[in-house]
């Protein structure tokens, strides 16, 4: 909780006026009046990551124990009482990871707020924002930084986190990952339309690839949609199937082992209309598997916070054993029909290149996360370090260096190599050495 605690005390800057007063609203944010307007402010705003800012997911977070003394809400207020902003808050991490080729070296974890739904949901003005962040900092003097960690690099946030010299005065503004790319899939109308955007030869294989599994199971292959409170099961149980020796989408963001899931937090996801899963059977046995969030009109997997709630289980998986009856993509070509069918209009696959993927109808959209890091000593040291670090691993002598080594394993891997190639090893050996140190930390 803040420090200034959960009361409707104004937290006006004084050296600045404006027509906007700033509260935390404590729990008071459960009135009708609050939510009414709160829905009212959600309607007409564009921002991938509005599903987190709703007041559904914030009763969410408050139904898992864990999370409610986590969470703050801020509201914005006009001079004449009526609402102008919700800003729904959590108390959390910010890792600053040092990793190579996918392998962490180490991490520095910062206490930090984050704004859910990255977008702040306020006037998009300046001063508003430039008041609300430093409202923020000082309210919670236990923590070290602010992050929004899904936001678009042409957004008026974007702008303003680089060009505000009040933030600028007050924190260090530090992009630790930069630009990043997301794939989103927009979807048409009908199926027709959006087949009509591959080549002949491309519809002809993936309809192939789906009459191959279709034969394979002797013709019972369902694709069965987990939306309800009841079919959670079902999709746990699909999940803990697949995932011993399955293959993941593991080029997301957020990779690493397969944590247990929460069957009461997917279950209240459900009964909020909030979870859609798919689970593709083959002879009555699961084969593939989608999990994720929806909101509104659009389907999403794999960004940050769907990733915290869903455990990292917001991917696609397959049976390895089955892998030459492609149930990845044959998943994902059904799974993509049935959105159209159910009138959805994306689908947001977050940061990262998804393994299953139809690339010609990928929009490609960049965005980053954005951390304000409060003006002390051992933050420049923990910002420099990282951007220094992150600079050297993307220097081109770097990356060959990597792709040196990776080249050297797999030829190690076949027998006549140290005939062939004995003369180079004196040569190479010592930067392999160091570069193989790294992969293999």
């Amino acid at each position: 909780m803040p420090m200034l605690e959960a009361s409707t005390r104004g937290l006006e800057e004084a050296s600045r006026p404006s027509a906007y007063h700033l509260d935390f609203s404590g729990d008071g944010w459960r009135t009708p009046e609050l939510l009414r307007g709160w829905d009212q402010l959600l309607n007409g705003r564009c921002n991938p990551d509005g599903l987190y800012q709703t007041p559904d997911f914030f009763e969410h977070l408050h139904a898992l124990g864990a999370e409610q003394k986590k969470l703050s809400l801020m509201t914005v207020r006009g001079a004449d009482g009526s609402l102008a902003g919700v800003v729904p808050l959590r108390v959390t991490r910010a890792s600053l990871s040092f990793d190579v080729s996918h392998r962490v070296l180490g991490a520095v974890n910062v206490s930090a707020v984050e704004v859910l739904g990255s977008q702040p949901l306020i006037p998009s003005t300046s001063t508003q924002h430039d008041r609300l962040f430093s409202t923020i900092i000082g309210a919670f003097p236990g923590c070290h930084a602010i992050t929004m960690k899904n936001v678009p690099t042409d957004s008026f946030l974007w702008r303003h986190c680089h060009e505000s010299k009040v933030l600028r005065s007050q924190f260090i503004v530090y992009v630790p990952y930069g630009k990043r790319h997301c794939h989103t899939i927009p979807l048409p109308a009908t199926f027709e339309e959006y087949l009509t955007q591959f080549s002949a030869k491309k519809r002809y294989n993936l309809r192939r690839q789906v009459r191959r599994l279709h034969t394979h199971a002797r013709g019972a292959v369902e694709l069965r949609r987990i939306e309800a409170p009841n079919d959670v099961t079902a999709l746990i149980h699909a999940v803990e199937t697949l995932r011993r020796g399955s293959r993941s989408d593991s080029t997301h963001a957020h990779t690493g082992q397969f944590p247990a899931i929460d069957p009461d937090a997917f279950a209240d996801l459900a009964r909020r209309d909030m979870l859609l899963g798919y689970v593709l059977l083959c002879e009555g046995r699961p084969c593939s598997a989608a999990v994720g969030v929806k909101y509104g009109r659009t389907y999403q997997m794999g960004s940050p916070m769907a990733a915290h709630i869903l455990k990292g289980h917001d991917r696609m998986i397959h049976d390895e054993s089955m892998a030459a009856f492609s149930p990845g993509t044959v998943l994902l070509f059904l799974f993509i029909e049935d959105l159209i069918s159910q009138g959805y209009q994306l689908i947001d696959l977050g940061y990262g290149e998804p393994a299953y993927r139809h690339s010609s109808t990928n929009l490609v959209v960049e965005r980053g996360s954005i951390l304000l890091l409060r003006r002390t000593f051992s933050n420049s040291v923990y910002h420099v370090g990282h951007a220094a670090f992150r600079a050297g691993v993307g220097h081109a002598a770097f990356c060959a260096g990597i792709n040196l080594v990776k080249s050297l394993r797999q030829a190690l891997s076949r027998r006549d190599i140290h005939k062939q190639s004995s003369h180079l090893f004196p040569i190479l050996s010592p930067t392999a050495e160091w570069f193989n140190t790294l992969l293999s930390t």
